[in-house]
């Protein structure tokens, strides 16, 4: 909706309209998507939260020699929480010269911080996932995952794993090269068992691509188009268009990696988010010792929460070389 600041700028407004302007932001949040589908909200009610998970159930078998009950494998993960502000001044001269509505959108922006918060959290979940601990006491990008009755296990791929994933240029490879190295990356979630030794991911039918911002150009081709150039002339056909299976790319600029991807299973699983003080707008307003002193009224946008890592085995690291 538009808005036709009055003159006056805002000042008349003063505490009820900076929050009416907060809400508005909320209520036209378009939020970032991809957090809500590869993460899970839970709510908080203490400072740390331990995550109690219960392995898989066993295949069913023949009764005939009878029941072979099993015991379930347990962890534990803890998340800490943690606090969280955006915090804007706003100065009294400002209120009254705006006339143009910045303040306004300044503070619709601040209602949206609390989303791009969550994606920053999750972003270095991302990047830090080779040297962070997940459940089972392996860094979350791992070679060497075991639980159960399962095989040790990856979801840390190379050229070693797959041919295919030796790519001409590594930090800006064909659309070509991309496809192929989606489709691995899919096969490889496909191929991971869980602690019963039974396929793990054998559902799953939406994945999420997450490239760094150099390659988001070619993925997006590799995603849409249903022929692809190769090196050294002619095209090849392109089956990610009409899989069964969906698959979209989303270029991260958070990412600091710059040949590697990551490709996640789009049900939630893969990190956790949990959040004791849900978003907040806490004024120091105009009867506030800090207006007085300083002809300003701040503003502020808090939450106490923190994420974690979910399910090694819905995410999968590709290093390209």
């Amino acid at each position: 909706m538009s808005h036709s600041p009055t003159r006056g700028g805002v000042a008349k407004l003063g505490e009820r309209g900076i929050r009416a302007f907060f809400y508005e932001g909320l209520q036209g949040l378009q939020k970032t998507g991809w957090v809500d589908r590869v993460s899970t909200l839970y709510d908080s009610d203490q400072e740390v939260e331990d995550y109690h998970g219960i392995g898989h159930v066993p295949a069913m078998r023949e009764s005939r020699n009878g029941r072979n009950a099993e015991q379930l494998s347990h962890f534990n993960y803890e998340i800490r929480n943690v606090d969280f502000d955006a915090t804007i001044r706003v100065k009294k001269h400002e209120m009254k010269r705006d006339k143009v509505g910045l303040i306004r959108k300044r503070v619709n922006e601040l209602a949206g911080s609390s989303q791009k918060n969550w994606a920053r959290l999750i972003s270095n979940l991302q990047i830090n996932g080779e040297s962070a601990q997940c459940y089972d006491k392996k860094m979350y990008f791992a070679k060497n995952h075991q639980e159960g009755k399962s095989p040790v296990q990856s979801n840390l791929i190379d050229a070693s794993d797959y041919l295919a994933l030796n790519v001409a240029d590594a930090t800006d490879p064909t659309a070509a090269e991309l496809m192929k190295v989606f489709m691995k990356c899919i096969q490889h979630l496909y191929s991971l068992k869980d602690d019963q030794n039974e396929p793990r991911n054998e559902d799953a039918m939406k994945f999420i691509a997450f490239v760094p911002i150099s390659m988001w150009g070619e993925s997006y081709t590799t995603i849409t188009s249903k022929n692809l150039a190769v090196v050294g002339g002619g095209n090849q056909d392109n089956p990610l268009p009409d899989a069964e299976f969906s698959l979209e790319v989303v270029p991260n600029p958070r990412l600091t990696f710059e040949s590697d991807l990551i490709v996640s299973i789009d049900d939630g699983s893969s990190y956790i988010r949990q959040e004791e003080e849900p978003l907040d707008l806490v004024i120091l307003g105009e009867d506030s010792d800090h207006y007085y002193f300083n002809k300003e009224i701040m503003v502020s946008a808090e939450s106490t929460r923190n994420v974690g890592y979910g399910l090694w085995s819905s995410s999968v690291k590709a290093q390209l070389s």
